[in-house]
């Protein structure tokens, strides 16, 4: 679709995006308007009040003490110029979706609704009621289409953990390793330890041996890495005007980085060695 801008009959009634947290919270009647476009006019027939600052800003809306907001939509990409047309989400992202439909939205309201977000939320949906196989065969069916969606990667793995299918943990350290570029993300989200904890479980420990080792393989190799600071070439920061103190920021930042591979090194051997005992 071809967006078209306001005529001097409408200059002033521009087109609002309506966006804000969505959870318990949230006003049931918000629900369905939240990422969506009109024009300020139909805001205000539905009883709102946008009003934007001298910079451009609007002021938010709040209730039930969160805080929701009103953006102006001046260069609409195609999936906006087309929730503009029919009224729909412009949300994008497959876990944003599946939690509108979380709380009651349909397939209809999104623009992108494509067959892929369909059978994640529909594989989300079985996997919540212990319907494992089906919800398999759901997210093969999304992954065939995009198998390097975060949301579909961290759906199957869950599956497959609950199936006891330890085929899956060499594609689980892959994904994370490729994914968040280091193991310490599986570490820290707790992947790692259920996995450890399921062979165990099942008595395989040959398995167990070589799972540790892998993880501390590549939780050394992280540390490594950042234990020798290398800036990006050719990029300055710059911090209150000073270059020196952009450095020294950038510095803190990486043993930060460093400083949390160890301590997710030190918490999954800590793991390890309690588990083993029990």
């Amino acid at each position: 679709m071809k967006y078209k801008q306001p005529n001097s009959e409408t200059a002033g009634d521009c087109y609002l995006s309506f966006d804000g947290p969505l959870s318990s919270k949230t006003p049931r009647e918000f629900i369905p308007l939240m990422e969506t476009i009109k024009r300020k006019s139909e805001w205000e027939i539905l009883g709102f009040k946008p009003k934007a600052d001298r910079f451009g800003n609007y002021k938010p809306v709040r209730k039930n003490g969160l805080f929701f907001g009103f953006s102006e939509v001046t260069r609409p990409d195609n999936i906006k110029a087309d929730a503009i047309k029919t009224g729909k989400k412009y949300t994008k992202n497959p876990k944003d979706i599946l939690a509108f439909i979380n709380f009651g939205c349909a397939y209809s309201d999104f623009i992108a609704m494509s067959d892929d977000v369909k059978n994640y939320c529909e594989a989300f949906g079985k996997f919540k009621v212990n319907r494992l196989s089906t919800a398999l065969e759901d997210i093969n069916k999304a992954l065939a289409v995009k198998p390097k969606e975060h949301a579909y990667n961290e759906l199957f793995f869950d599956i497959m953990y609950h199936l006891k299918d330890i085929s899956a943990i060499s594609g689980d350290i892959a994904f994370h390793i490729e994914t968040y570029g280091g193991i310490s993300a599986m570490v820290h989200c707790g992947n790692a330890e259920r996995w450890l904890k399921l062979l165990l479980a099942l008595g395989e420990q040959q398995r167990t041996d070589d799972f540790v080792n892998v993880i501390n393989h590549h939780l050394d190799s992280e540390i490594a890495k950042k234990s020798i600071y290398n800036p990006p070439q050719g990029i300055k920061y710059i911090v209150n005007g000073s270059e020196a103190a952009g450095e020294q920021l950038a510095m803190t930042v990486s043993n930060n980085e460093l400083a949390f591979v160890k301590s997710c090194k030190d918490k999954f051997n800590s793991r390890v060695s309690k588990l083993r005992k029990r």
